[in-house]
Order: structure tokens, then C-alpha cells, then sequence
């Protein structure tokens, strides 16, 4: 149990250092991110070993996350924070990061496919 609750413990400072990072760097140059962001890594794509999800597809440049699942449907959501993105690609179970933090957020969403 203890393990358990410092993996958590862990993944609650991780992700909110992140979080801060994000607000910091949108705060002081947004415009300069978004130009850094174009020229680096305009999108990122990643395979996915989940019993849901295919794979997700995160774009640096409008902050649009589309995610496509088993069943050959295909979501986009939009103004998706990079941190949610790199905590989607980092966590140990992808569906309940997706579940918990995204498909429960307030982020506008519309069906590709």
C-alpha cells in the first residue's frame, strides 16, 4: 500500500510541476512558444497498448489532441494543454489517464470518424 501511495504521490508533483511549467511559459512568451512549437515538433504521434485506444496524435501547434480508438472511432479535442499530453504519454495506464483527466474535462470535442 505504501508503494502504491508514493507512485501516486509521485505522479501528483510530476504532474502539477508540469502543469506550472505550461502556465509559466504561456504567461511570459506565448507567441514565442507557439513559433518554438511549429519549427521543433509540430505534432506528436504515439501507439497505444490499451484495450481502448489505438493511438494519439497530439498537435503542438493548436494544442489539439485526436485520439483514436479500437473501434475505429476517432475523437479531437481541443486546447488540450502539452502537459496533459506528455502526462497521456508517460502514464502507466492510458485509459484511465484519458478517462480521468481528459474525456472528464472541459475540453470542446467532436467526432472525426
Amino acid at each position: 500500500m505504501t508503494s502504491v501511495l508514493t507512485v501516486e504521490m509521485t505522479w501528483v508533483v510530476y504532474f502539477n510541476t508540469i502543469r506550472i511549467r505550461y502556465h509559466l511559459d504561456n504567461n511570459i512568451n506565448k507567441q514565442t512558444m507557439k513559433k518554438t512549437n511549429k519549427s521543433i515538433l509540430p505534432y506528436q504521434l504515439i501507439q497505444v497498448n490499451s484495450d481502448a485506444i489505438s493511438s494519439a496524435e497530439y498537435y503542438y501547434t493548436d494544442y489539439t489532441l485526436r485520439v483514436v480508438f479500437k473501434n475505429n472511432s476517432c475523437y479531437q479535442y481541443d486546447d488540450v494543454p502539452a502537459f496533459m499530453f506528455e502526462g497521456l504519454r508517460t502514464s502507466l495506464s492510458k485509459g484511465k489517464f484519458l478517462n480521468k483527466y481528459i474525456l472528464r474535462g472541459k475540453f470542446n470535442h467532436i467526432k472525426i470518424y
